[in-house]
C-alpha cells in the first residue's frame, strides 16, 4: 500500500506543479500516520 502511495506520488510530481507536489506528500504523510495509529489501536 505504501508503495502504491509513493509510485502515486512520483507520478503526480511530474504531472503537475511543485506545490501541489509538496500537499500531496503531507497529505500521504498525515495518511501514513492514521494508518499506523489504527494498526497500534487494533493491537
Amino acid at each position: 500500500m505504501l508503495t502504491y502511495a509513493q509510485k502515486l506520488v512520483r507520478t503526480i510530481c511530474h504531472e503537475h506543479y511543485q506545490e501541489s507536489c509538496i500537499l500531496l506528500m503531507l497529505l500521504t504523510l498525515l495518511v501514513t500516520i492514521a494508518c499506523l495509529i489504527v494498526a497500534i489501536l487494533a493491537l
